[in-house]
């Protein structure tokens, strides 16, 4: 039987409906973070002090983090139990109905102590999903791809987890260049909430003419379902597959949050340079990085996966040296644009997160698997890693560029090790159902 080189019109039909789900996922997270200033001063009285009530927002930004491990678990249970597609649907409709909600919810001024907690219901509802649809959809999206492309099936997924951080960033310059501070006070501020809403609802409708994937076809046919909790299973069998997939996600993360989230409030504290140049350049190396997803998932199907390691994560550790060593207030603003474009395409590393996790556990457990690691991490990542380099910085301006070297060294050794991970049952991990 011959292979195909190519993806066909429906297997680009899936990675559209189920990229569409991810790009909501971070679209959400980038808005509520450039709009915490707005909602901080509408759910919250105005006579607490400013830092009291910017903390109160950040805890309610957090909590939608900390549910994610406990849904993540509930999710991928069912979705290895009851099918990829039933979840995959179930997920983005709790992700899309509390972003409408949000942008539809009356302030403190109106309802009092009601809205903060409307608020932060609404969070922990977003919390769930996100625990449940980004595993998901690396699964869903692999198990529909032929094993020879999946490579570059999960790295155009994963643009859509870099395309919503442009698409949510984008939006929110367009209104506040069109809009004044009372406009967006009024109602601007619900509108990027609105459109996120109404954008995953769309995405609900159109999820109904995904089919069920192959595998899980598969696997009901042949009687392969677990009779116990697949989570048992991970914690009993596959736990070192689990903590190879938990430092994958620490790393992968940390390149998201040192590069593209934390380094614009660094160039702008640390160096003094203009928002305009700051934002420019932040929007091209996100770009970047959604051309790396792709190249680096091509690379793998092409060349192997360690191979594959080796390029993008080293590639990490040159770039970050060199960015943060020839960082200076006076520095060319040519010169600031294309260093950072090209750090941005190497942040494109991400995609060696899912590839790896796909292969680590087998079919019956594998959203299981993934979303135990994935959300546990995660959560911890986004909590840690910001304070490190934030307080690191303080003393030294390299102190990204350190954390991110360590993150590669480490990143490497696991996917070096991986390939002699045995769990205690009997099973190749690169020779799964797909």
């Amino acid at each position: 039987m011959s292979q195909r080189f190519f993806l066909t019109k429906k297997d680009y039909q899936t990675l559209m409906l189920a990229s569409l789900g991810a790009m909501l996922d971070i679209y959400d997270f980038v808005i509520f973070i450039f709009l915490l200033n707005e909602l901080s001063q509408l759910f919250f009285p105005t006579d607490l002090p400013n830092w009291l009530v910017q903390l109160q927002s950040i805890g309610i930004f957090a909590a939608g983090f900390l549910v994610r491990p406990i849904s993540g678990i509930i999710i991928g249970h069912f979705s290895d139990r009851l099918g990829r597609k039933k979840m995959f649907m179930f997920t983005i409709f709790v992700m899309a109905l509390p972003t409408l909600c949000i942008g539809l919810l009356p302030t403190y001024q109106m309802i009092g102590i009601a809205a903060p907690l409307l608020l932060l219901t609404m969070r922990i509802l977003q919390g769930i999903a996100i625990g449940g649809e980004i595993p998901s959809g690396w699964v869903f999206v692999a198990e529909h791809t032929p094993r020879q492309h999946r490579g570059l099936a999960l790295g155009i997924l994963t643009c859509g987890i870099s395309g919503g951080s442009l698409l949510g960033a984008l939006t929110l310059l367009y209104l506040k260049s069109t809009l004044d501070e009372q406009q967006m006070q009024d109602f601007g501020w619900r509108i990027p909430f609105i459109i996120g809403g109404i954008f995953g609802l769309i995405t609900v409708y159109l999820r109904r003419y995904l089919a069920e994937t192959p595998v899980f076809q598969q696997m009901v046919t042949k009687r392969e379902l677990k009779d116990e909790w697949p989570i048992k299973t991970v914690i009993r069998y596959y736990w070192p597959a689990s903590i190879a997939c938990a430092i994958m996600t620490w790393s992968t993360a940390s390149v998201v949050i040192a590069i593209i989230l934390l380094l614009p409030m660094q160039l702008n504290v640390y160096m003094g340079l203009p928002g305009t140049l700051i934002f420019q350049a932040n929007a091209l190396a996100t770009a970047m990085m959604v051309l790396g997803n792709v190249s680096f998932g091509y690379l793998n199907d092409r060349f192997g996966l360690m191979r594959t390691y080796l390029f993008s994560w080293l590639g990490i550790i040159i770039t970050s040296y060199y960015f943060f060593s020839e960082l200076n207030p006076n520095i060319s603003h040519q010169q600031l644009i294309l260093s950072y474009m090209v750090i941005g395409y190497f942040a494109g590393v991400t995609v060696t997160m899912p590839i790896l996790g796909i292969a680590l556990f087998p079919s019956s457990i594998r959203v299981s698997g993934i979303s135990l690691a994935y959300n546990l991490s995660f959560a911890l990542t986004s909590l840690i890693t910001p304070m490190i380099i934030t307080i690191w910085s303080r003393y030294n301006i390299m102190a990204p560029a350190y954390y991110l070297i360590i993150a590669a060294i480490v990143s490497i050794l696991t996917g070096i090790t991986s390939r002699k991970i045995n769990p205690r049952k009997p099973h190749n991990i690169y020779n799964t159902h797909i």
